[in-house]
């Protein structure tokens, strides 16, 4: 079987040769090398654990960071063949020290030509601000890439008009020129539009001190400008926290919560009428947010993710997985926004209304960007992007919008445009979905294998790798499952002898580490399930519930 493998994968690296560079051939290319991933059977749960927690996450970065135009003088080819020969490598090795070492090397070189990059990127556009820069005073790539990703010139925002510089950021303008920011709600408010966002996206306890002071401000300068229109709303903004959960990151899941739920409490008490969750592109760090925003108001909630062309999220996420758990959650409308023009998105759209029963927001950006004089613009003019966002509204989007370089003027000719467009009601779809962070199975279309193996009951081996803390045999057990074709993984850890609680939370953590499959939560203790349907990302499978009163009355509400 190694063999096999081996061979396979020398395979893939002959064709990459052959790729010249193209993405399609690419991105085929990394979908056969994850199907080998899923099919090896001869791999230990260790090996595989590290090529899926460690190698992978670290070569995606690095493919993301390329794609992102961070990075040159590396191809997608050559990350891809370092990445298999690693593999390889792993594959044969008995100790993965010297594996691992590896990895860190190549990640510590390739950081190395990002930095230079970024940096060089960063002192350019403050000497455009005639800011005087330290060349001892070096800043890491993550400061690096954090200052660009919210640098005015790449999100063409409005407030670089009004004099925003390069070495500030717009949420500060908060506090600095709150008259500027309200004047600008109204400008959009003048345009039509029924919901303006609070200029909160990047604001966050990681990021700012102050972070209660700089929303106060902002949701002021909002209310500020709606009370004087019939049909304005104040929708509270909440940007994505630019780290990874983990396991794929170092971020804790509770961690992330509660950095949300510090934003949502001050939103509350200031009185905005909905939280719009936006520019997600991960799956968990969604749930995260949206938990923070249920457990700490009252308030509708919006979330739109970003996803690509084939409708995916950065970290694997597809549209049906997401539909059924946000609905799931109790969101109000979903949709999807950035990213793409919105003659791209009409397709995604369309997905949206096969699957889900709620509102769909489509918030496009004005084509793609594209760099004119030094200074990013975008494809399409206000009058082409109404027209082209109509065509989404007739695929069944409700809410419509703009994101990356919509102007005012955008959003006058997008309500012009779709004035006479009648509202579509939502039907209810009826669908039963589990899913796992990436994958939906819908139950009823066709019968639908569940893996029971995970259970302690008549299985005196499991029993005693949950007494010793065996993780290892119990992921075997559910990696043997999936290779076999279950649809959904059972998780029992129903022992007296052992905390079920923590141990429940550590099975289904370190299984959704190595696996995509979606898993059912099986326990008789309320409290195991809840506690494991809170830290699972997706929407997961309930067992352990019978048509008696009070099994109903417990199981129903954490449902």
């Amino acid at each position: 079987d190694l063999d096999k493998a081996e061979k396979a994968l020398a395979d893939l690296k002959a064709q990459l040769s052959a790729a010249n560079g193209k993405l399609d051939v690419l991105e085929d290319l990394t979908e056969k090398y994850e199907e080998l991933i899923s099919s090896w059977t001869a791999t230990t749960p260790a090996i595989r654990a590290f090529i899926q927690e460690e190698i992978n996450p670290v070569y995606d970065e690095m493919l993301a960071a390329i794609n992102s135009g961070y990075v040159d003088g590396v191809s997608a080819e050559d990350v891809l063949n370092e990445k298999m020969d690693l593999v390889i490598w792993a594959l044969r090795s008995a100790d993965l020290t010297a594996v691992r070492a590896e990895l860190e090397k190549n990640k510590e070189e390739f950081n190395d030509l990002r930095l230079d990059l970024t940096l060089d990127a960063m002192i350019e556009e403050v000497k455009k601000d005639g800011v005087t820069y330290d060349p001892d005073d070096k800043p890491g790539i993550d400061a690096c890439e954090d200052y660009l990703a919210n640098h005015p010139v790449l999100q063409n925002n409005v407030l670089q008009k009004r004099g925003l510089k390069s070495c500030d950021l717009p949420e500060n303008w908060n506090l600095k020129h709150p008259e500027i920011i309200e004047s600008i709600h109204r400008e959009y408010l003048d345009a039509g539009a029924n919901i303006i966002t609070t200029n909160t996206f990047g604001v966050n306890c990681l990021k700012h001190d102050n972070y209660d002071e700089l929303i106060v401000s902002a949701v002021n300068c909002a209310k500020n400008a709606v009370k004087d229109y019939d049909d304005g709303f104040v929708a509270f903004d909440i940007g994505p926290l630019g780290k990874f959960l983990e396991p794929i990151g170092d971020l804790p899941f509770e961690t992330a919560v509660e950095v949300f739920a510090k934003n949502i409490r001050v939103a509350q008490r200031c009185g905005v009428d909905l939280v719009i969750i936006e520019t997600f592109t991960d799956c968990y760090e969604t749930k995260a947010a949206v938990l923070a925003a249920k457990e700490n108001s009252d308030l509708p909630i919006f979330v739109t993710n970003v996803y690509d062309e084939n409708g995916k999220m950065l970290t694997g996420a597809s549209i049906e997985a997401m539909v059924a758990m946000l609905e799931g959650l109790g969101v109000a409308a979903l949709g999807t926004n950035c990213s793409l023009g919105p003659d791209k998105m009409i397709n995604i759209i369309e997905r949206f209304s096969k699957c889900s029963s709620l509102p769909i927001i489509a918030n496009p950006n004005a084509g793609l960007p594209v760099m004119v004089n030094g200074k990013t613009t975008y494809t399409l003019n206000a009058r082409d992007f109404a027209s082209s966002v109509l065509k989404l509204a007739e695929s069944g989007a409700n809410i419509l919008g703009g994101c990356c370089g919509t102007e005012p003027d955008y959003i006058k000719e997008l309500v012009d445009a779709t004035r006479s467009i009648p509202i579509r009601n939502r039907d209810d779809k009826n669908l039963s979905v589990v899913t796992s962070y990436s994958k939906a199975v819908n139950i009823g279309e066709s019968p639908i294998l569940i893996g029971e193996r995970i259970n302690p009951t008549g299985k005196p081996k499991l029993k005693e790798a949950l007494k010793k803390g065996d993780i290892e045999y119990i992921l075997e057990q559910g990696l043997t499952q999936s290779d076999a074709g279950a649809h959904i993984l059972d998780v029992n850890v129903g022992m007296n002898e052992i905390n079920q609680k923590e141990m429940m939370k550590k099975i289904v953590y370190e299984i959704q580490s190595v696996s995509d499959i979606p898993l059912q939560i099986d326990a008789e203790d309320p409290e195991v399930i809840e506690t494991a349907l809170r830290m699972y990302n997706g929407k997961a499978m309930i067992n352990s519930v019978n048509g008696k009163e009070e099994s109903m009355s417990e199981i129903f509400p954490i449902v």
